[in-house]
């Protein structure tokens, strides 16, 4: 099985200007069949990037 998670946020300074390459997310924010038992680290992951109207103006390709 392949595994490969999609991140998606429209909060400010999110994926574009974070410190060191580095932010986290609650558990409780966490949708899908995903779960903080079940989160591998160095995950391939796609992060979004949305904007008020909902639209992706941005995405990135790295690693959970």
């Amino acid at each position: 099985m392949i595994l490969k998670y999609i991140m998606v946020t429209g909060f400010e300074g999110h994926w574009d200007r974070i410190p060191n390459n580095e932010t986290s997310y609650p558990y409780r924010m966490l949708k899908g069949d995903t779960s903080g038992e079940v989160l591998l680290n160095g995950t391939p992951t796609v992060f979004v990037k949305v904007d008020q109207s909902g639209l992706p103006p941005k995405a990135w390709n790295g690693r959970v």
